[in-house]
């Protein structure tokens, strides 16, 4: 399949065109274009196609443009992860825009390498994919305005560069009228200027090549208030001194006036010190290319102007890594050399002074010793004054702070300054406006490549530079590549190219790793691989993508983490199987210990110890703390519960864990932190907290998911039965939507938060549990909720709780019937029963049997059902007040004789059950009772009185935020419509319909594609 954005979006599969659907679900195929190989949020995607005024069913509605584009695409193209949004499935070749990205990288690199032909091939062959601007037949939205920049900025370096092949292949006079017609629609161009004043010198015009100098300056001046470039007054002075440098002795090649061509030769004797300190390029580099593109554009943009870039992340996730290999990439832009320092951020020894590194920066540039400065300041200055007019690179690795890295920046200099640091150096990007290049974990499949480039290479050693490695790694490679990386592609090649490594490396680190291992890997220790893989690893690996994959997981998809995984997958302890080091890492007491080397230096241990040490003791403490925490992504309230702080004070030490990268914040004043860490920080805990200490918190931080979700729960669910006592209110709720959206916040952690009561605190492991019945049951979360509460129905029984036992059981019963489970769901309503009557729970074991009934008429045994109804409306005769009870009880009896073919009792039942609901029961209750009316009317033949039940309760289903209820309501007003032929509004309602139930998972998905079958419509994949 061939996608095309250079022009008419359009796509085409073999000798087909398919149609790719409205304005709407194109510009959805064209957004998700824009980013091939990431998740798009559905948030992003609202905004997208509808600005700052979405429509209420926006997100329903980018389900259906997906379901539409698969339809055209194909199932596995248009990809869904959960929350995290779409993606589009496609491979760089497949997209014209990743191809011509990638040609005019080869471009670029043929003229680095002197290869004019072949940079005009690449760079012409680049230029015929371009059939207009990007995507010209869809509206000029804001959504697609930055990717449509940046390619048309693209077009622009295409056409400069092969112009500039051009020259050099002595096309001169045949570039006139182009190079002219193209100065007058980018005036601010001033390379084009450049080559065209050059081309109208190499034509024997040198009158007019100055004269286009003037207009360039005037333009210049007039416009921006700015001077042309040095490059343009290169030319200048070139053209008015008939420099014979503009020709080379064949008269063929135009000399380039721009600084970083004449500085890239060799310095003649005399000339000043080209400094080239990078390490070594990292070997078993795979991905990022999303990251080495962005660094590509903004060293695109270095004009007269120092750059400086941070690239920030977490310990060990491949920052200095992609730092050097970008390095390597780009380093024929700076001529004039390239500087590198580890500033030791997290050293054992601390960070560098920055006084030093200027001195090690001024040696390097030729400074005598004597006439290097004392102080600091002075030393700063002169460095400065160095490199001012120097195209320089400049690599600050593992920077402590803002301030170490501020003193040590160039002034107004064509030059590049990358800074990689654990922390996000805010203060650089509020004070120098420095962007920032955020690094996370590897995508599944460059983590499992990582692993499998490790294992394919001879000797299986690592060896070069890794995250933090400053190239201190000896041993036997010769610089060798490994996961050729295409610069500025977005989304990425990743190709293979495996080779340059002679031997096999069996030694240890022999270039000195000081303290304790910055961000990655300074060699490896494999201590007797020599020669190749043997079999058993090669086949686990290739032949076991599922393991590969867990591994990578495990790990945190962190490049360290990989690469010692990875390393251990060498050692004959484990045979050479995945299988095998999957199954110790699973087991989490154990994790942090199969991911270390040398436990002094190369471990994950050892990276996050290093990250800790210079935070002060309440940010340790707080990071020990949250170790306790059992859920993903614990908030605010949880971490000042947990420390004892009121939450303003918590706040402070949260902010630092995430300005070094050991929390992350999460929407909603939440926290999430990675496996890795949390592990670590379990393990802190329990070593410097004493067993009391963490009682209290744990218990503390227990009872506040119990009493917030109690609260929240109250109010979704008002004139209920309490699930028990609890005074306590934590968390203040409006009203069922902001209970809901807190409880959906939280599901993960108080799952979490049930199963870890479970171990040591059983009667709030099943309190938590009952506590979340109304979430549970509004959002149909089935197999979630029968899990959860078989675990509480364990845990009341253990803590000695018949009551709670007999409320969770009874519960579990209705979820159990829910998902077909008609005997175990009669058995927990027969238990809960017992229980209840062994209590004198006269409400509750009516109740019980209440649900009793439900279960029957799920499994379609009506007559079975009454008997039980019968019976327990026996029971609640005997209640003084138990209206809510009655309301439920002639529900489920009209429930029963409608599925009994007996209508008018059914009908008669509703209406007591109604006339009783809306005076004593919540709006969940009323929207079920007029769902089941709907129905009746439109088999009784009142269509009309059909839709206007039907519509009453989507409205109130709505409002309490039960999903399962609104699709019930949706698909029972498309039957009435449908009914009285309103094919389109049957239709519409249907599809809404049909999306709640797919996206629940439910089994009447199937139903409602057959009425839409049978309206001839055909229903979204």
């Amino acid at each position: 399949m061939h996608f095309k954005v250079l022009g008419p979006l359009h796509v085409r599969s073999g000798d087909t065109a398919p149609a790719l659907g409205p304005p709407k679900q194109r510009l959805l195929l064209a957004v998700l274009l824009g980013h091939p190989h990431g998740f798009v949020s559905v948030a992003h995607l609202v905004d997208a196609l509808w600005g700052s005024a979405p429509p209420p069913s926006a997100e329903a509605n980018v389900r259906l443009y997906a379901r539409g584009l698969r339809l055209a695409l194909g199932t596995d193209r248009i990809l869904r992860e959960g929350r995290a949004g779409y993606r589009l499935d496609v491979d760089c070749g497949e997209v014209d825009a990743c191809r011509f990205v990638k040609l005019v990288h080869d471009g670029q690199a043929a003229l680095a390498a002197d290869d004019a032909a072949g940079a005009r091939r690449s760079l012409g062959e680049a230029l015929k994919l371009w059939q207009g601007p990007p995507f010209c037949d869809l509206p000029a939205e804001s959504a697609l305005r930055e990717e449509r920049s940046r390619l048309e900025e693209w077009r622009m370096v295409a056409l400069e560069q092969r112009m500039e092949a051009d020259l050099r292949l002595g096309q001169d006079a045949s570039l006139v009228a182009e190079l002219t017609a193209l100065v007058n629609r980018n005036a601010f161009r001033e390379r084009l200027w450049s080559h065209l004043m050059l081309a109208l010198y190499r034509s024997g015009r040198q009158a007019e090549a100055l004269e286009t100098y003037r207009r360039a300056r005037g333009i210049l001046a007039d416009e921006l208030g700015l001077e042309p470039s040095r490059e343009l007054r290169s030319m200048e002075r070139a053209i008015l001194t008939a420099d014979p440098r503009l020709w080379d002795t064949a008269g063929n090649r135009p000399l380039r006036m721009d600084a970083r061509a004449t500085s890239a030769r060799p310095p003649a004797p005399g000339h000043r010190a080209v400094p080239a300190q990078l390490p070594a390029r990292p070997l078993g580099f795979v991905g990022r290319a999303g990251e080495l593109a962005r660094l590509d554009e903004m060293a695109a943009d270095i004009g007269g102007e120092a750059r400086v870039v941070a690239v920030v992340g977490p310990p060990g996730v491949g920052k200095t890594a992609l730092v050097v290999r970008w390095a390597h990439l780009a380093r024929h832009l700076f001529g004039d050399g390239q500087l590198f320092v580890d500033l030791s951020g997290f050293g054992i020894d601390g960070p560098l002074d920055p006084g030093l590194v200027l001195e090690r920066f001024l040696r390097a540039l030729d400074v005598p010793s004597w006439r290097i400065p004392a102080d600091t300041e002075e030393r700063a200055a002169v460095f400065r004054s160095l490199v001012a007019d120097r195209r320089m690179l400049i690599v600050l690795d593992n920077a402590a702070s803002a301030a170490q890295a501020c003193v040590l920046l160039p002034g107004s200099a064509p030059s590049l300054t990358l800074i990689t640091s654990r922390l996000r150096l805010d203060g650089l990007a509020t004070t120098h406006g420095v962007p920032r290049v955020p690094l996370g974990p590897l995508p599944v499949a460059d983590a499992v490549a990582l692993i499998r480039d490790r294992l394919a290479r001879p000797g299986g050693a690592t060896s070069g530079t890794a995250d933090g490695a400053a190239g201190s790694t000896t041993g036997a490679v010769t610089d060798g590549v490994t996961g050729a990386v295409t610069g500025g592609i977005s989304g990425g090649v990743t190709g293979a190219v495996t080779g340059g490594i002679s031997g096999g490396v069996t030694g240890a680190v022999t270039g000195g790793i000081s303290g304790a291992v910055t961000d990655g890997i300074s060699g490896a220790v494999t201590d007797g691989v020599t020669g190749g893989i043997s079999g058993a690893v090669t086949d686990g690996i290739s032949g076991n993508a599922t393991g590969a994959e867990e591994l990578a997981e495990l790990c945190d998809r962190i490049p360290l983490a990989l690469r010692i995984a990875a390393s251990r997958l060498e050692m004959s302890a484990y045979d050479s199987t995945l299988p095998a080091l999957v199954a110790e890492m699973a087991d989490e007491r154990v994790r942090l210990d199969r991911l270390a080397v040398d436990e002094s230096e190369i471990s994950i241990r050892a990276v996050l110890r290093a990250s800790l040490r210079p935070l002060s003791e309440p940010v340790r403490a707080m990071f020990r703390l949250l170790g306790l925490h059992p859920g993903p992504e614990p908030s605010l309230a949880v971490a000042a519960v947990l420390s004892g702080m009121a939450a303003d004070e918590a706040r402070e030490p949260l902010d630092r864990l995430v300005s070094v990268h050991l929390l992350a914040p999460v929407p909603g004043d939440h926290y999430a932190m990675h496996d890795l860490v949390r592990i670590y920080a379990r393990e802190r805990c329990l070593a410097e907290e004493s067993a009391s200490e963490r009682e209290r918190c744990l218990t503390a931080l227990l009872t506040w998911y119990r009493d917030a979700a109690n609260a929240a729960d109250r109010v979704l669910r008002p004139k209920e039965r309490p699930n028990f006592a609890s005074p306590a209110r934590p968390v203040e709720f409006a009203d069922a939507a902001s209970a809901l959206s807190w409880f959906d916040a939280e599901a993960a952690n108080l799952d979490a938060a049930v199963r870890r009561a479970a171990e040591s605190h059983p009667a709030l492991a099943w309190q938590i549990a009952a506590a979340m019945f109304g979430w549970l049951n509004r959002r149909h979360h089935t197999r979630q909720w029968a899990d959860l509460y078989t675990v509480a129905a364990e845990a009341a029984a253990t803590a000695g709780d018949p009551a709670g036992e007999a409320m969770v059981t009874g519960r579990l019963a209705i979820v159990h019937s829910l998902l077909g489970d008609t005997e175990r769901a009669v058995s927990a309503c027969h238990r809960a029963h017992r229980l209840r009557l062994r209590l004198g729970d006269t409400l509750g074991a009516a109740t019980a049997l209440l649900n009793l009934a439900a279960v029957c008429v799920n499994a379609h045994r009506p007559e079975e059902a009454i008997r039980w109804l019968e019976e327990a409306g026996s029971l609640g005769a005997r209640l003084t007040d138990a209206r809510h009870f009655t309301a439920l009880l002639h529900s489920n009896l009209g429930e029963a004789h409608h599925l009994a073919g007996r209508l008018p009792q059914a009908m008669s039942h509703y209406l007591t059950s109604l006339e009783i609901s809306e005076t004593s029961c919540g709006d969940r209750d009323i929207a079920q009772i007029l769902v089941s009316m709907s129905t009746l009317h439109h088999d009784m033949g009142a269509r009309e009185e059909a839709i206007s039940c039907g519509e009453r309760a989507l409205s109130l289903a709505t409002r309490t935020g039960d999903i399962l209820l609104r699709a019930e309501a949706y698909e029972a007003l498309g039957l009435a419509h449908a009914s009285l032929e309103r094919a389109g509004e049957a239709v519409a309602r249907l599809e809404a319909a049909l999306a709640l139930f797919e996206d629940l998972g439910h089994r009447k998905a199937g139903v409602v594609r057959d009425h839409l079958d049978r309206l001839g419509a055909t229903p979204p994949g």
